[in-house]
C-alpha cells in the first residue's frame, strides 16, 4: 500500500513567524547546553555549528556540536527515524537544530541509516554505529577529529 490515497487533513498556522510545532520524542533529547556547550556524542551523525539567536547564543569557542543518531531514533517505535524539525530538543536548542542546513545534515544520516538497515536486514536500534559512520564519511559528512 503506497501514499496514493494519502490526503491532507488540516493546514494550520499558528502565527506569524512561529518556528516551535509538536515534536515527536526520540531517544536523545537535546538541550540548550549541548548546543551552547559544544557538546559532541559517541553517535554523532553530524556536526553543525551556528545559533540562529546569534550573537546572544552562540557554540562555545566558535566551534559546534554534534547530532547523535540516537536523536534520530524515536522512542517507543522500533524502526522510525526522524529529521529536523521533528527531533525532540528544548526551545533554544531548536532555533538551532531546525536550520535548513542542520536539518539536511540529519536527513542525509536517516536516509543513510534507513538504506544499511534495509540492506543489512536489520533494525534502526541494530545497526552498528560505525557502520553508519563510514557510510557518512564516504558521503562525505564532515564531522571534527
Amino acid at each position: 500500500m503506497g501514499l496514493d490515497t494519502t490526503e491532507i487533513a488540516k493546514l494550520a498556522a499558528t502565527g506569524l513567524g512561529a518556528a516551535v510545532q509538536i515534536l515527536i520524542a526520540t531517544m536523545g533529547v537535546k538541550a540548550a547546553e549541548d548546543v551552547i556547550e559544544g557538546r559532541h556524542f559517541d553517535d554523532d551523525v553530524m556536526v553543525y555549528g551556528f545559533h540562529d539567536s546569534a550573537p546572544h547564543y552562540q557554540i562555545a569557542n566558535g566551534g559546534t556540536y554534534g547530532i547523535p543518531y540516537k536523536a534520530l531514533r524515536v522512542a517507543g517505535i522500533e524502526n522510525l527515524l526522524v529529521a529536523g524539525m521533528m527531533i525532540t530538543s528544548d526551545r533554544r536548542a531548536h532555533m538551532s537544530t531546525r536550520n535548513t542546513v542542520n536539518c539536511m545534515g540529519q536527513g542525509q544520516a536517516t536516509g543513510t541509516a534507513a538504506a544499511l538497515c534495509a540492506a543489512k536486514k536489520c533494525g534502526t536500534r541494530d545497526l552498528h554505529y560505525a557502520d553508519l559512520r563510514k557510510a557518512l564519511e564516504k558521503g562525505g559528512v564532515y564531522f571534527e577529529s
